[in-house]
């Protein structure tokens, strides 16, 4: 009877070690359903910046800044809810982790625009847009057209 209990005990184990190490009752999408999904969420993330308006002027670059902070952090929230295909999996990882770096340089863009310091506004946009080119590029990895960043 002592072995049984011994056997359940560990038997039990397994399951707790598998299920932390990553197991997960989700099931993974194809790449058809993670483009329809991810291209969606991409979607209404252009069209919330496309309201924001272009950033003409160093008290727009704020307002803006500060629009697609939020809107950025929305984006990134819901794509990291969706599950990729195991083959693409590392590629949208570094998507979503390139894509958050260049979100975490607005709030300094917006101070800076805040400031009228020029020069570090526009520092700060190009480190963004190098970010967001490499985020790109994980974009396409795994065919997320919709989801690059201009």
């Amino acid at each position: 009877m002592k072995l049984g209990v011994a056997l359940a005990l560990v038997a039990a184990s397994l399951v707790v070690a598998i299920q932390s190490c990553g197991g997960s009752d989700e099931p993974r999408l194809t790449y058809p359903q993670l483009q329809r999904q991810a291209g969606a969420i991409c979607q209404r993330y252009r069209r919330g910046l496309a309201k924001l308006g272009a950033p003409t002027s160093l008290p727009r670059v704020a307002v803006v800044a500060r629009g697609a902070y939020r809107l950025g952090a929305a984006e990134r929230k819901a794509l990291a809810k969706l599950r990729p295909p195991a083959d693409g999996a590392d590629a949208y990882s570094q998507l979503l982790e390139r894509f958050e770096q260049a979100d975490e340089l607005l709030p300094k863009l917006w101070r800076a625009a805040e400031r009228k310091d020029a020069g570090t506004a526009q520092a700060l946009a190009g480190q963004g847009r190098a970010l967001v080119a490499t985020g790109n590029k994980d974009a396409a990895a795994v065919g997320l057209l919709d989801c690059r960043r201009t």
